[in-house]
């Protein structure tokens, strides 16, 4: 877990550079950080899959990932050109156990769940690069504050996870409260609706870090070294939400 502070903190280091360059700089950083994901994804489930599958995964991630970036393409089109992409491999191999039906759909909602959630979090630092740093700070601060809770006082766990309930709840209030002075001082906006929002996002954390943890769990390929996809299981979540959030609001 300590491993895990330090590889967040160099990542929040790499991406802050990454967003001072610009939003197309922070995307390559981020097409970077979506193809080691999926690695992980393939992996998991996969030790032994002809390399041309993988390869047309990754151009499908990117494909998606990228749209309304560097290109401007409907994203029903994005999604099933990569479907097609996905799909036509069976028929060209016709082995089953090489690749079917099953492996295909995986692969398809693996890589529109990354490049879409991707994809969010770079159209939000186009939008608004504070907005963008706002979400890395929830995700962040609710793991550092949430690992500092389990060494003191962490006592029950959480779902079966390495989180305990007494970490989360103190990872969640203090990512609350530092996410909402960094929002009412940097961004604005009334600081009851800032300091629900933060709240709202800070629980989205907990929530990403259990969905993942249950995913890996499924795969039967429980991974308990640092890996990309745990540095971003929670960031993902809470971009996804916030963009639900902002444009109810």
């Amino acid at each position: 877990m300590k491993k895990k502070i330090i590889d967040t903190l160099l990542i929040l280091i790499i991406l802050l550079i990454a967003i001072i360059y610009g939003y197309k700089f922070f995307a390559l950083a981020m097409g970077i950080f979506a193809i080691l994901s999926f690695l992980e994804f393939f992996n998991y489930k996969y030790e032994n899959k002809i390399n041309s599958i993988l390869i047309i995964g990754i151009l499908c991630l990117l494909f998606i990932l990228f749209n309304n970036i560097f290109y401007n393409l409907p994203i029903i089109f994005t999604i099933v050109i990569s479907l097609l992409l996905l799909v036509i491999p069976i028929v060209i191999y016709d082995n089953q156990k090489k690749y079917n039906l099953n492996d295909a759909m995986y692969l398809f909602g693996i890589v529109v769940f990354l490049s879409l959630a991707y994809n969010v979090l770079i159209l939000i630092c186009k939008i608004d690069v504070l907005r963008c740093i706002y979400i890395f700070l929830i995700a962040f601060m609710f793991d550092i504050y949430s690992y500092i809770g389990n060494t003191l006082i962490g006592k029950k766990k959480l779902n079966k996870t390495n989180r305990t309930i007494e970490g989360s709840i103190i990872g969640i209030i203090m990512a609350s409260l530092i996410g909402s002075v960094y929002h009412y001082n940097l961004i604005g906006d009334d600081i009851l609706l800032i300091i629900g929002i933060s709240f709202v996002l800070s629980i989205a954390s907990v929530l990403g870090d259990i969905l993942f943890y249950n995913i890996k769990k499924y795969l039967n390929k429980e991974n308990k070294q640092i890996k990309i996809i745990d540095q971003f299981d929670s960031v993902l979540l809470v971009a996804i939400l916030y963009i639900i959030i902002i444009n109810i609001l």
